[in-house]
């Protein structure tokens, strides 16, 4: 990804704050999850354990069929 930004500085020339694009400030919160409430990232932080530990039953559990949703 290639960011575009400008920078505010204060009057010793010290950047203080950055103005982005919007788009790649989507981007930046939907690649990172920004946007997540805490009940998300939990199901996915347990989503990702799970796979590490190949505990396929525990996954089948956990899994919602895409028409329950």
């Amino acid at each position: 990804m290639k960011l575009h930004a400008k920078y505010i500085v204060n009057e010793k020339g010290k950047p203080t704050s950055v103005i982005i694009p919007i788009d790649k400030f989507r981007e930046i919160v939907e690649t990172y999850g920004i946007d997540l409430i805490e009940e998300e990232k939990e199901s996915i932080s347990k989503g990702k354990t799970l796979r590490k530990r190949n505990d396929k039953d525990e996954l089948e559990r956990e899994y919602t069929d895409l028409d329950n949703i």
